[in-house]
């Protein structure tokens, strides 16, 4: 399945596409949408968030334990590179390399279910592991985050043109390669094309904004608040993506 529309069960009315001129969102659509998304699929959706924070953790307890039992391995371990990564030991490298892994697949699979709520009133848990295009979306990501690490490397420039290039210019590379199985190369195309066309530029960086501080939100909320905040954000930019190019989406009934 690459995101179309399902037939709902005998008897079910087919709920009304919504008819959208290209564009995005504003912020209140955006978000509501998104709300009411989540509440609407909540046991999925958690359970999802809580999947993504699970190697976080056990890597967390695992830098605290390794610094009460080799204090030296603070200091070297410091700098965030993948030198210093090494420098903590193969057991420190080991579980980075797992929790990357982790993120991208768990990455995928959010975006997957997101998606999924774009079409469909009901997302099950096996909706997220569709694995439809997920080499492709594998590949996209890893390039992504390569390009932004040696980006990174630069004093100043690399930080402002890995936010121009990667976070901002590449903004629908992923969900184009595993919702319409693009090339990875007309994807970057597709996205940067949009991204820069006419108006949509102020306001994706006012969406994208507004949902990293959601995400930070979360993060302050001693954590746990991530479990939610984070399955709201991909349910936020699956339906930016949509709604920024023209495609159908459902819309979320409003609570009584």
């Amino acid at each position: 399945m690459s995101g179309g529309y399902e037939q709902p069960p005998f008897g079910q009315s087919v709920p009304q596409v919504a008819d959208q001129q290209p564009g995005p969102p504003e912020i209140e659509d955006a978000v509501g949408w998104a709300w009411r998304r989540l509440w609407a699929n909540a046991g999925p959706f958690l359970l999802m968030g809580l999947l993504a924070l699970i190697p976080f953790g056990l890597l967390a307890g695992f830098g605290v334990s390794t610094a009460m039992s080799d204090p030296r391995s603070v200091g070297a371990g410091t700098g965030g590179t993948v030198l210093a990564i090494v420098m903590r030991g193969p057991g420190y490298a080991i579980g980075t390399l797992v929790v990357m892994a982790w993120s991208l697949l768990v990455g995928a699979f959010m975006w997957r279910g997101a998606l999924k709520a774009t079409v469909s009133p009901k997302v099950t848990l096996a909706d997220f592991f569709d694995t439809t295009n997920l080499g492709r979306y594998l590949v996209a990501a890893i390039v992504l985050q390569v390009a932004n690490y040696v980006l990174g490397m630069i004093p100043f420039a690399g930080t402002i043109a890995g936010i121009v290039l990667v976070a901002l210019a590449m903004f629908f590379v992923e969900p184009l390669v595993l919702d319409q199985a693009m090339p990875l190369g007309q994807a970057i195309q597709t996205s940067w094309r949009t991204v820069f066309s006419g108006r949509n530029i102020g306001g994706l960086l006012l969406l994208g904004f507004i949902f990293g501080l959601i995400v930070i939100a979360g993060f302050l909320a001693l954590v746990i608040g991530l479990i939610a905040v984070m399955p709201l954000s991909s349910l936020g930019m699956a339906y930016t993506y949509k709604r920024t190019l023209g495609l159908p989406v459902i819309p979320a009934p409003k609570a009584a």
